[in-house]
């Protein structure tokens, strides 16, 4: 029996040390990722441990290459050679940017560092999703906001709806769930009928529709984010914000489904800071959480400055949310393979180390709405499952993701900075619809103040619908596509009989029209005659300045600043320009002649390389 006992030691130790790496050895095995930054590819490959060769051994997984398998010899601790089956050999470099290995090639043109994945990620959460802009293209006819919400109304919940109930018996181990905004639900469920804009009329949902639209919902397969769509915050006070995100708790509610405590934000850079007192305010009611935030910015805007992954975000330990931000796209749209994985590549996915839990976008481009099968459902969660061979793909919503991760929400790192829109200098350019908005604000809080508004006021409730658009961050259609009619005399030639300048011009109306739209729904309640105080005071009281203490000059004439001065000014202007001709101190100084004058007015006049020079340089807003 002792003879036995100790065969059965003496066994043990032999195939334990068999199967263990020498110490002197880099501990290398697991999956590593390659990425190819100029063109998106990527690419994955195993490392293993082979006793039989005492060596590594190398494969790649799930893409082709010109090599299949390769071995991996060991110089020292920071030196490899990579022997491929194809006769290539490459001298590596082991590097330890985190705890886990990189092995960079310094002498190839075409590979870049192979990064060691996690092991531990057992699941990712799928968000199925696409970009909304109400009133912009992206669908096959021209993107007026009725044709917008007519496509999303009758082709894009219906088909969301059919493809979830389909894979569930086509593949009952995967599953579809697809994220849309509640303010497209709350004008799908409470369409307003006569809804014309741009002479187009919005076509309501029938019957069939609805009840196919509310049981999706109810099963799990349609859900929504916590914000009313893509807004622009800063443009909103606490009040207007509020009121978008009862849109959300109202269709919860309605249909009785968890309440989400995500806001999803695509397309615009950035929200402000101080929204995230009002958010924690807002989701104590509905979540034993903290709320979270997830951004997906326009690929023109660069250098965001901003933590990886998921990251609290506020003031303090004790005021912040869960967010996450994308730079250089919502993220894009999806690839086809693994090595073209467009929007789903390992760069894009969000990682939680701590729970090995992944979050990842299939996320479609301006209303392109839900995968337009399930053979693009199933390429998506390939693409994800060669990514990450040993995690679970999980078609998600944000709120799964939240209720997954909240647990470790203490341990994230707390960023304290402002990450504001740099795309708010733009709403000027239509003064009369941000001065119409700001009236309503002020108007609405007013009527709060006097205890004629209240928030369970349902005529209020149906006319925020209308109040949310106006800060949402569509303002028309893209552009006039004219790159040759820059000059005064051309472009009055084209501005009224071109169809594309006619097109642009109503899409700015009917964005105007929401306005006109809440005053109509609102115009038998008290709140109605103090919006009108508010427009007059905006418009119709404009007065000229006071110009009592100035006196006309005569352009010839100099006048002399500080006369009891050793050291008079002396100035005097150019009767054509209006501009300073002279300007000089002591007939010494001279701070003006006749080729430089100051203060000139300056008419200028664009053309197509001042937009080439706006696009290379506003990618990186506020640097300079």
């Amino acid at each position: 029996m002792f003879i036995g006992i100790l065969f059965i030691i003496i066994t043990f130790v032999r195939v334990s040390a068999n199967n263990k790496i020498s110490a002197d050895i880099p501990q290398l095995n697991g999956y590593y990722h390659m990425s190819i930054p100029d063109n998106g590819n990527q690419y994955v490959f195993n490392i293993d441990w082979s006793h039989s060769f005492n060596r590594y051994v190398v494969t790649v997984t799930g893409q082709a290459l010109a090599w299949a398998t390769a071995t991996l010899n060991i110089i020292n601790n920071t030196s490899v050679n990579l022997v491929c089956d194809n006769g290539i050999s490459l001298p590596g470099i082991i590097k330890y940017p985190t705890d886990l290995p990189s092995i960079c090639w310094p002498t190839s043109k075409d590979y870049t560092c192979w990064n060691r994945l996690l092991s531990n990620i057992t699941r990712i959460h799928v968000i199925n999703m696409n970009h909304l802009d109400v009133g912009y293209n992206g669908i096959p006819t021209t993107g007026f906001i009725n044709n917008i919400l007519n496509i999303y109304f009758h082709q894009y919940f219906p088909r969301a709806a059919i493809l979830a109930e389909q894979i569930r018996r086509i593949s009952p181990d995967d599953s579809f769930i697809y994220t849309t905004h509640p303010w497209l639900l709350s004008m799908f469920f409470n369409c307003p009928s006569d809804f014309i804009l741009a002479g187009i009329k919005l076509q309501c949902p029938s019957n069939d529709e609805l009840d196919l639209i509310e049981r999706a919902i109810r099963t799990g397969a349609i859900t929504w984010h916590a914000g009313a769509m893509n807004m622009q915050y800063e443009w909103m006070d606490e009040r207007a914000l509020n009121l978008s995100l009862d849109l959300s708790v109202s269709l919860a509610k309605r249909f009785h489904v968890p309440i989400p405590c995500v806001v999803s934000v695509r397309d615009v850079p950035g929200i402000p800071i101080a929204i995230i007192r009002s958010l924690n305010q807002y989701f104590s009611q509905y979540c034993s959480y903290k709320p979270m935030v997830t951004v997906g910015v326009n690929a023109a805007v660069t250098n965001f400055d901003i933590p990886n992954g998921l990251f609290r975000w506020g003031t303090s330990d004790e005021l912040n949310v869960l967010a996450t931000w994308h730079s250089f796209g919502y993220p894009n749209n999806p690839g086809t393979t693994f090595t073209n994985p467009g929007g789903l590549s390992l760069n894009d996915l969000v990682i939680i180390p701590q729970i090995g839990v992944g979050l990842a976008f299939a996320f479609r481009t301006d209303n392109q709405g839900p995968p337009m099968s399930i053979a693009e459902i199933h390429q998506n969660h390939e693409i994800l499952r060669q990514s990450y061979p040993g995690a679970r793909i999980i078609s998600s919503s944000f709120q799964n993701f939240l209720e997954d991760v909240s647990g470790i929400s203490d341990e994230l790192q707390l960023f304290d900075s402002d990450i504001s829109d740099s795309w708010l200098q733009g709403i000027g350019s239509d003064p009369k619809r941000v001065q119409q908005y700001l009236a309503l604000q002020r108007a609405l809080s007013t009527c709060f103040d006097r205890n004629l508004c209240t928030i369970n006021d349902d005529q209020l409730i149906d006319a925020s619908r209308y109040l949310i658009k106006i800060p949402e961050h569509t303002w028309g259609l893209p552009s006039v596509y004219d790159q040759i009619n820059w000059s005064n005399e051309q472009f009055q030639k084209v501005v009224n009989s071109v169809q594309s300048y006619n097109n642009c011009r109503m899409a700015w109306l009917e964005q105007r029209d929401f306005f006109d739209m809440y005053l109509e729904t609102v115009h038998d309640h008290p709140l109605y005659s103090i919006i009108q105080d508010e427009l007059s005071a905006a418009f119709n009281n404009v007065t000229r300045p006071h110009l009592d203490h100035f006196k006309t000059v005569s352009p010839t004439d100099t006048f002399v600043l500080f006369h009891d001065s050793s050291s008079p000014i002396y100035v005097s202007f150019d009767k054509n320009l209006g501009s300073i001709s002279n300007l000089t101190r002591n007939e010494k100084i001279h701070w003006t002649d006749e080729n430089s004058q100051l203060a000139s007015y300056v008419y200028i006049t664009y053309n197509e390389t001042d937009f080439i020079q706006l696009s290379n340089t506003y990618g990186n807003p506020g640097r300079r």
